[in-house]
C-alpha cells in the first residue's frame, strides 16, 4: 500500500487495527522517518535525524539496549503526547557523547519540549532502513512534538503516514498471511466507507475504494532507499570527474496514453474503464478513490511533463552545482 507519504504508508488507526486484528502476525509495529529535528543539551542545539517509533518496535527487532532501556509498549506507548522520552542510537551515542554512560537521564529539549534520555541502542544496530540510520528515536505518541502541525494526525484515518512491519506467526507463509490480512482490510475499508468523509462519495467512488487490495512483502526484499544511498555514493565518487547523480522521485503521475501503462495497472483499469467518458474519469480522479488529493498542496495531479521539466533542468548546465540528491515531484506531498 502507499499513500500520502510515499510508498508502503499506511494510516497509524489502520495501524492500530493491523496491531490489534490481524490474526497472521505475531507482532505489529510501526515507524516514521523525520528529518531536521532541534536537539539541545546543555545549551548547545543541532539537527538530527529522528525515527519515531510504536512502544514494541525495539522488541519485535529483538534489539536490547546498550545502556539504560529502549522503550516498550507498557511505558512508552499509551498515552497520546505523554512520552517524553527519547533513545539514542549507538553511534550517535560514541561520536556526540563519547560512550559517557552518564548521559542517560540527561533532560534535553527536542523541538524546544523537555525530553529525557532513557537508554542508548545496541551497537550495529542500523533500524529498518539502515540507509537512513537515526541519531535518536522517540516514541510515536510524540508525533506533534517532532513534526509541528500534525497534531490530529494519528487519529486520521485517511492520512497514510506511517510504515507498517510484522512478525509471521508459526504456520503462516507470506501468501497465507496475505489472504488473511485481506479479509480484515476489506473490513476496514467497509467500516470508512461509512464514516462521514465518505458521505460525498459517488457510487463508482465507493466501488473503487471497496476493491483496493493489501500487499504483503518480505522485509528481505529491502525497505532501505537504497537507491539513493547509492546515488550518493556515486554523486562522491564521480563529482571528480565533473558527472552529477540526482534521483526523481514522482508523485501521482497521469498517464498521457493507454500503452503508458501496464496492463494490470490502476491507470490502465480507469482508462478502459472510463473510454469516452471523461466527465467519470475526472470524478474518479479526483473523487473518492483518490481521496489523498485533499491533502496535496498543489491540488492537482502530476503530468509527464512535471518530470520531464526537471529531468531537463537537471541535465543542464543551469543546476551544474546540484548532484547527491533526491527530489519529490509529489505535489508537496512529502512535506513535513
Amino acid at each position: 500500500m502507499g499513500g500520502n507519504d510515499g510508498e508502503r504508508a499506511n494510516s497509524y488507526p489502520i495501524y492500530q487495527d493491523y496491531q490489534q486484528r490481524a490474526e497472521a502476525f505475531s507482532e505489529v509495529f510501526c515507524q516514521k522517518m523525520s528529518e531536521g529535528v532541534a536537539l539541545t543539551l546543555d545549551g548547545q542545539t543541532e539537527l538530527v535525524s529522528t525515527e519515531m517509533v510504536s512502544g514494541n518496535y525495539f522488541s519485535a527487532l529483538g534489539v536490547k539496549p546498550a545502556i539504560g532501556r529502549v522503550f516498550n509498549s507498557q511505558e512508552d506507548d499509551q498515552l497520546y503526547k505523554g512520552h517524553p522520552v527519547v533513545a539514542l542510537s549507538y553511534d550517535y551515542w560514541m561520536t556526540r557523547f563519547a560512550g559517557d554512560q552518564s548521559v542517560v537521564g540527561k533532560k534535553v529539549l527536542v523541538n524546544n519540549y523537555p525530553m529525557t534520555i532513557v537508554g542508548v541502542s545496541a551497537p550495529g544496530f542500523g533500524g529498518v532502513d539502515p540507509a537512513r540510520s537515526p541519531k535518536i528515536r522517540v516514541p510515536i505518541q510524540m508525533l506533534p512534538i517532532v513534526n509541528p502541525g500534525w497534531d490530529t494526525t494519528i487519529s486520521f484515518r485517511r492520512l497514510q503516514w506511517v510504515r507498517v512491519f510484522a512478525r509471521l506467526k508459526p504456520g503462516y507463509t507470506l501468501e497465507s498471511a496475505q489472504a488473511s490480512l485481506q479479509v480484515l482490510f476489506t473490513q476496514i475499508r467497509q467500516y470508512e466507507a461509512t464514516l462521514p468523509e465518505a458521505k460525498g462519495w459517488s457510487a463508482y467512488n465507493r466501488e473503487r475504494f471497496l476493491q483496493a487490495t493489501v500487499l504483503v512483502e518480505k522485509a528481505a526484499t529491502g525497505y532501505s532507499q537504497l537507491r539513493n544511498s547509492f546515488s550518493k555514493a556515486l554523486a562522491w565518487e564521480w563529482a571528480k570527474k565533473g558527472v552529477r547523480v540526482n534521483n526523481i522521485s514522482p508523485g501521482w503521475i497521469v498517464p498521457h496514453r493507454d500503452e503508458d501503462v501496464g496492463p494490470g495497472s490502476f491507470w490502465n483499469r480507469l482508462i478502459v474503464d472510463n473510454r469516452g467518458k471523461p466527465e467519470q474519469m475526472q470524478e474518479a480522479l479526483e473523487g473518492g478513490h483518490l481521496q489523498n488529493m485533499a491533502n496535496l498542496p498543489i491540488k492537482r495531479l502530476g503530468r509527464p511533463e512535471d518530470i520531464a521539466y526537471l529531468a531537463l533542468f537537471l541535465a543542464s548546465d543551469v543546476s551544474g552545482y546540484i548532484t547527491g540528491q533526491l527530489i519529490s515531484v509529489s505535489g508537496g506531498v512529502y512535506m513535513p
